[in-house]
């Protein structure tokens, strides 16, 4: 719980837009506790990340638009986004240690 209010201050204190800090919100509230509870510690390191987070966001968003129209298409943006998201949390690990 302490994460989460962590993360929800975070994310308050950005310069994220208001519609996408409201986005976050909800993201936060609807989604399972080790989501929010992992996303919070690692924000929590490494708050300039949430930026690059909120750009991954809206990709998949976008990616899941393409996916209703072109499956194929749309499989292949959301592994791409999917592997960014993997090298970057290695990338951040290895910078933890």
């Amino acid at each position: 719980m302490k994460n989460t209010t962590n993360l929800i201050d975070i994310i308050k204190k950005s310069d994220l837009s208001e519609l996408e800090k409201e986005e976050w919100s909800a993201i936060i509230k609807n989604s399972p506790k080790v989501f929010t509870e992992s996303l919070a510690v690692v924000l929590s390191n490494f708050p300039e990340q949430l930026n690059w987070f909120n750009g991954i966001y809206q990709r998949k968003k976008d990616a899941f638009v393409v996916l209703k129209e072109d499956k194929n298409k749309g499989q292949a943006l959301l592994e791409k986004i999917y592997q960014e998201e993997k090298d970057r949390l290695e990338e951040l690990v290895k910078k933890e240690k």
